[in-house]
């Protein structure tokens, strides 16, 4: 499973959902689910995983007028702040504990 992840600074939440794959229409889908959690003209920022450089995900943003999109430059995994926030979740939470079940998981993150 792969969980696609946002980040809203005005609220200081992330947002996920779990797919079983890394596909467009996933990434599609949790554009959808997260925009009604930002603001109107807010920007979402992506970076330069394939699927969320499809004609699919472009073409949403198009329509959706609700949410900006600016994706960052190439190899510039610094200006990631998800990466960021994944790389401290997974140093300060996920290492060396086991979990059962994805729920598990999830909780220690939220805590």
């Amino acid at each position: 499973m792969f969980p696609f992840t946002a980040f809203n600074p005005h609220k200081h939440r992330i947002f996920w959902k779990y797919f079983l794959n890394l596909k467009k229409e996933n990434v599609s889908k949790l554009i959808s689910f997260i925009s009604k959690n930002f603001r109107e003209g807010d920007y979402l920022i992506l970076d330069n995983h394939p699927s969320h450089l499809s004609s699919n995900v472009k073409d949403l943003f198009k329509k959706n007028k609700r949410l900006k999109s600016e994706w960052l430059p190439i190899n510039a995994l610094e200006l990631n702040d998800v990466n960021k926030m994944f790389s401290l979740i997974q140093k300060e939470v996920l290492n060396n504990r086991n979990f059962t079940f994805i729920k598990e998981a999830k909780l220690a993150i939220d805590k």
